[in-house]
């Protein structure tokens, strides 16, 4: 409401136009303010891609994949995420990343590209416990759930479910409960199953959001062989659901009884209705598509007036602009006679000063002249001694002679001594690109599901040691690094980002461990980028 009541926001900066338009769009999906068009948020997304604040970068950019992804565009909606994750590795904000990454797995999810969510679902999850959000991680523990469903990873689904559980604490969110129990139907385990569902009943906000739970109810009766109580519970589904997807869920296990009790009449018709309810489903859908279509070409017709109307105001205007015009010409006029007439005055007096300068530089040229004839007068009569002070200069002209052979010789052995050194730069340079093909260098640098052996880590440091000498040196003299420490130094050296160093030594935060390694070796504060500067140097 605040941010609404902004008048002439057209007068805004461009800095402060995109901060406002970004805080607005923020705004609007904090209070699910049904989104039109991305023509606002893109304002302060052109704007903040050509700058270094990382953080409002990526907003602008994650909100613009949400904006696209209500609209029906799942391909730009990727686009903009993805341009938001560009510069993860540089952004602290955990909150902001988690919901990134979530929203992109679950924009995969419903694409049906289980494998490409996967990855970005787990990191929503490293991101909330990063954050000590425990909701934050619930829901994102559900989600990666059902991924792990979808892909036939039903073991792994139910550990989502029930760490989220655990990380409820006192707040119990109910669609969680209902989907491990849906798991734990189809594990055979109906009375673990009932009793979640039972939990979930007890603590739904609305009556609306008992369905979902009926259907699962529904189900475990089903596969109970409690037809009765099925038929209730998916009944209800069926005739009070506020979702379509409910009652076709209702209506699908109905049938399915109705086929199992041979019931081929009841089981046509309500087989009939479900394709009814699956094309119902189809025709909203459309429906709102063109319904959001309907509300851009409104938001068009509404910018169109607005820009009518401020050629109106442009016009009432031009009469009171053309006085101030004049009386800004005429007042112009008077300012450049008084600005010619000074700079007149000043040319003048400045000629009078230069003839004063020119004549005490004649006098000074006078008073010099009778001085270097007394000069003159006097080097004539020490001439003669200068003559003996010759021979002793032709005597040290030949020492400096014999001196310069000398220092041309040293200078020859240095030059050779520099292109020994090159060639023993480009055969370190050789040794670490050979290296650097090695299958253990890209081991190192991509640890998904690999721990090295101490073997292989005694490779590594002999490798870095022979191509770098002076960096094995260097550490060799900090003999208080304790074996983490050292391997930290060496990943760094071999340019491992700092995620995949974490998994390698399984460790939360590599960012402290690296501000605390720039203190021990430079005895001095700094920042974890301090530290891969600094190793980076040791040559």
């Amino acid at each position: 409401m605040l941010l609404e009541q902004i008048e002439n926001k057209e007068n805004l900066s461009r800095k402060d136009k995109a901060h406002y338009y970004l805080l607005l769009t923020e705004a609007q999906n904090k209070t699910y303010v049904t989104h039109t068009t991305d023509s606002l948020i893109s304002i302060a997304a052109d704007y903040y891609k050509k700058t270094d604040d990382l953080g409002r970068k990526a907003k602008a950019w994650y909100y613009k994949g949400r904006i696209n992804q209500d609209l029906g565009y799942p391909l730009k909606a990727q686009e903009y995420y993805l341009k938001a994750l560009r510069d993860e590795e540089k952004i602290e904000d955990h909150a902001l990343l988690g919901r990134i990454h979530n929203h992109i797995g679950m924009l995969y999810t419903y694409q049906k590209v289980y494998d490409k969510a996967l990855p970005f679902q787990k990191k929503a999850v490293e991101n909330f416990h990063l954050l000590k959000d425990s909701t934050g991680q619930v829901f994102a523990l559900r989600n990666l759930g059902r991924t792990f469903l979808m892909l036939g990873h039903q073991d792994s689904a139910i550990i989502c479910n029930q760490k989220a559980i655990a990380l409820m604490g006192e707040k119990t969110i109910p669609s969680v409960y209902t989907e491990l129990a849906d798991l734990y139907i189809k594990e055979k385990r109906m009375e673990e199953a009932y009793g979640l569902l039972q939990i979930s009943l007890r603590n739904i906000a609305k009556p609306k959001a008992k369905f979902p739970i009926y259907l699962v109810l529904g189900q475990l009766h089903k596969e109970n062989n409690q037809i009765d109580s099925a038929r209730f519970y998916l009944q209800a589904c069926v005739d009070s659901a506020p979702l379509p997807e409910t009652r076709a869920g209702g209506l699908f296990y109905l049938k399915e009884i109705a086929l199992a009790q041979k019931q081929w009449e009841q089981a046509a018709l309500l087989s009939k209705r479900y394709e009814l309810s699956h094309d119902s489903i189809e025709k909203a859908q459309q429906t709102e598509l063109i319904r959001k279509n309907q509300a851009l070409y409104d938001y068009t017709e509404m910018e169109q007036e607005l820009w009518n109307a401020r050629l109106y105001a442009s016009g009432m205007r031009y009469q009171y602009t053309m006085s101030v015009i004049g009386f800004l010409t005429t007042l112009c006029g008077i300012i450049l006679y008084f600005i010619h007439y000074t700079q007149k005055k000043k040319i003048v007096m400045k000629r009078l000063k230069e003839s004063e300068s020119l004549i005490q530089k004649n006098e000074q040229t006078i008073q010099e002249l009778s001085i270097l004839k007394d000069s003159l007068l006097q080097d004539i009569r020490t001439y003669k001694d200068n003559q003996e002070q010759l021979a002793q200069t032709n005597e040290r002209l030949e020492n400096l002679s014999r001196i310069k052979a000398r220092l041309e010789e040293e200078l020859e052995t240095e030059k050779n001594k520099c292109i020994t050194l090159s060639k023993w730069k480009k055969e370190r340079e050789d040794l670490l690109k050979q290296f650097q093909n090695t299958q253990l260098y890209h081991k190192f640098h991509s640890p998904i599901d690999w721990q090295p052996t101490e073997e292989e880590w005694n490779t590594l440091f002999a490798s870095v040691d022979k191509d770098i000498p002076k960096f094995a040196i260097a550490l060799e003299g900090a003999t208080w690094l304790n074996e983490t420490e050292k391997k930290i130094c060496y990943l760094t050296k071999i340019n491992v980002k700092p995620k995949a160093i974490a998994l390698l030594l399984n460790l939360e935060n590599v960012s402290v461990y690296r501000k605390r390694l720039y203190e021990k070796l430079k005895n001095e504060r700094g920042t974890a980028k301090d530290f891969d500067e600094y190793i980076a140097k040791l040559q």
